[in-house]
This record gives C-alpha cells, sequence and structure tokens, in this order.
C-alpha cells in the first residue's frame, strides 16, 4: 500500500505546482500546498482522497515550532499538510 501511495502522490505532485514538500507521513515531511486560498483546504482533501482512496473521518490541526499543520485522518491513515502560508494568510503570523 505505501508504494502506491507513493505514486498517488507523486503524480499529484508532477501534475499541480502548487504541491510540493515530502510524502506527508509527519510534520517533519508535510506535504506543502503554497495556495494560500480557501482552496488549500479543499486541494488537502482531493489529495487524501487521491491517496488513500477514502475520505479522512477528521482533521486536526497542530502548531509546531513556528509552523502550523492540518492533519487528515482515518483511522491509521494520516497526512501531514504544511499550511503556514494559508495561515499567515488568512490569520497573520501567530
Amino acid at each position: 500500500m505505501k508504494e502506491a501511495c507513493a505514486l498517488a502522490l507523486r503524480q499529484l505532485k508532477e501534475a499541480d505546482s502548487s504541491i510540493a514538500g515530502g510524502d506527508g507521513q509527519s510534520c517533519a515531511t508535510a506535504i506543502v500546498l503554497t495556495i494560500a486560498t480557501g482552496e488549500a483546504v479543499h486541494q488537502e482533501y482531493v489529495i487524501y482522497r487521491a491517496v488513500y482512496g477514502m475520505r479522512p473521518e477528521r482533521q486536526v490541526l497542530l502548531q509546531e515550532r513556528g509552523r502550523h499543520y492540518d492533519v487528515l485522518i482515518n483511522g491509521e491513515l494520516r497526512l501531514y499538510f504544511d499550511i503556514t502560508a494559508y495561515w499567515e494568510h488568512n490569520y497573520g503570523r501567530k
């Protein structure tokens, strides 16, 4: 399953230049969305579904080392998104 998820994420990154970063398995390797509009939130759900083939059950906001993260979760399947650009654009630096 890991290989299929990695392939799906790689294909998304190749098709959309607003998706960057790592594999999304932790804050350190979070997927970075370079857009700072509400479209970023929608894009997170699209990516999660493309990678895992299902919708997330929950969403958790984290702040770590001055950066902001969204974590989408369904059971044990998690994807971390660095949403710092979105957060700072919409809420200012906090």
